[in-house]
């Protein structure tokens, strides 16, 4: 028998013959055990031990993990559910240069359009051409009167009626200038309250300027409102020379505009007129607005395309940009797919803006003598639409009216 055992049953055998009094308990008893026992017994605790601590950290993994499953179940659920679904680029639509190659991708069949929450795609093996939806309009507006030259669309947001105020009584008051006719409208898509809805049909009958498609108004369906525009322009307004995108947030001196395109003639065809990014890539920081991931878009770079708060085209250029859309998986970033995806898959380039056709800000401090050098004013913030009926009466000064 180990001399360890021995030991503990002659000290056994010790506490028995104790008085009353002098009685251990049981404590006393464990610690004399191990006492006694010695380093022999320390490696089976120490294993104990870490046997009960791993138990303990598995269980907590188990359950964080559980919970991030669920949380991920609840929060991610998709509103409404049926979604649209875009198809992110495959590398040859987009930069010439791929981080990493991938396969050929198709859309998954969208059975609504509704907000887009996340990008996804569906690996096939089909060479089938792949076309985005068509739109049904709610409010459809009027088709194109008499002759019109330059049809200006405005991407504005559905709950932005003052902005779009603010556009009628100033730069879109302009409906005939030097034998150019100008026509207006406001692309918009649908609200899931019903007293927005009425808002908007009520303004719609009173103004008739607004094109509603059935897509959900968010920012993440910036795509589809171009195309919504791009669709409406090729069935209402074939015949129009010039096409200009606004932002709802820009103002453009029109007087300034006309001078330019009556230097354009003969019209051109092919023609895309904006400030061009050059070399700009994707966004990277997750908590920017615009973030996009490398499962959205692979390439460092994009291809060059417009700043988005305004660009001047032609009919033609929209037809030819609307046509290569049906054969290219959209991509959310609106600015990107349809005038530098779009534009290079079409074979169209760039012009970019002249020195005296640039842009600045609706600041406090705006001197009206600059407006000689720029084409469009932005209200990129806010606090800069308090400034904006002031800078038409600029602009109407300058070329007094």
């Amino acid at each position: 028998m180990p001399l360890y055992f021995i030991k503990l049953f002659n000290d056994t055998r010790k506490t028995q013959t104790m008085t009353r009094g002098n009685i251990p308990n049981s404590k006393m008893i464990s610690d004399l055990i191990y006492a006694e026992s010695g380093p022999q017994c320390r490696p089976l605790r120490k294993i104990r031990r870490w046997c009960n601590n791993s138990v303990g950290v598995i269980f907590v993994i188990a359950c964080i993990t559980g919970l991030l499953w669920l949380g991920n179940s609840i929060f991610h659920t998709h509103w409404p559910r049926d979604e649209i679904i875009l198809a992110k680029p495959s590398i040859s639509n987009t930069a010439p240069h791929s981080v990493r190659k991938i396969k050929k991708y198709v859309y998954s069949a969208p059975r609504a359009i509704g907000v887009l929450e996340s990008v996804r795609f569906v690996d096939s093996d089909s060479s089938s051409p792949l076309k985005n939806p068509e739109f049904n309009f709610l409010i459809p507006s009027s088709s194109c009167q008499n002759r019109t030259h330059v049809l200006a669309f405005v991407h504005s947001a559905a709950g932005h009626r003052s902005d779009r105020s603010q556009i009628r009584n100033t730069w879109g008051s302009i409906q005939s200038l030097k034998g150019y006719n100008l026509r207006l409208v406001f692309i918009l898509g649908t609200t899931v309250s019903i007293e927005l809805q009425r808002s908007i049909e009520l303004e719609s009958s009173i103004y008739g300027d607004i094109v509603q498609a059935n897509f959900i108004d968010h920012y993440r369906n910036l795509t589809y409102k171009h195309l919504t525009a791009f669709q409406w322009i090729l069935r209402h307004c074939p015949d129009v020379p010039y096409v200009l995108k606004m932002d709802d947030d820009a103002m453009v001196d029109v007087f300034h505009l006309i001078d330019f395109l009556e230097g354009l003639q003969p019209n051109p065809k092919e023609f895309l007129y904006c400030s061009a990014f050059l070399n700009h890539g994707p966004r990277r920081d997750k908590l920017d607005k615009w973030f996009v991931s490398y499962e959205d878009y692979p390439d460092e770079k994009y291809p060059t395309y417009c700043e988005g708060f305004a660009y001047i085209t032609t009919v033609d250029t929209v037809k030819t940009l609307y046509e290569v859309s049906r054969h290219t998986p959209a991509y959310w970033v609106d600015d990107v797919y349809v005038t530098g995806i779009l534009a290079r898959k079409a074979g169209i380039v760039h012009t970019d803006m002249e020195d005296e056709h640039g842009y600045t800000l609706m600041t406090e401090d705006f001197n009206p003598n600059d407006l000689k050098k720029y084409l469009f004013v932005l209200a990129k913030y806010s606090h800069h639409k308090i400034h904006w009926n002031k800078i038409w009466k600029n602009i109407k000064v300058l070329h007094q009216i």
